[in-house]
């Protein structure tokens, strides 16, 4: 087995999600933060394996005609909802912050 290889075990979604609209496309996100539970297995039997958590931020993408989210394939990892809208504010118009889980 790659001993650089680390597996995604666990994840915790948070309840503070921001929701923005892209502003070329006029479509809705939602920028949910996510704490990850990573573990890299160790080969030998007698050692445990290595686990260490990490912050990371996933995209969800509303889609009207279905009425549904529906998570995207982008991953900003160590970083914040709040820190992602700002590195993209020249595309995004940020919306709202939702207190509870809408997802």
């Amino acid at each position: 087995m790659d001993s650089n290889l680390w597996l995604w075990d666990e994840a915790e979604f948070g309840d503070s999600v921001l929701i923005a609209c892209s502003k070329k496309e006029n479509i809705v996100y939602s920028y949910i933060p996510v704490t990850v539970e990573m573990n890299r297995p160790i080969c030998h039997r007698t050692a445990a394996n290595e686990l260490f958590l990490r912050q990371v931020t996933v995209i969800a993408k509303f889609t009207p005609n279905t009425n549904n989210w529906e998570l995207t394939d982008r991953t900003f990892f160590n970083q914040s909802p709040h820190e992602v809208i700002h590195h993209r504010a020249q595309e995004l118009c940020f919306v709202d912050l939702l207190k509870n889980r809408a997802i």
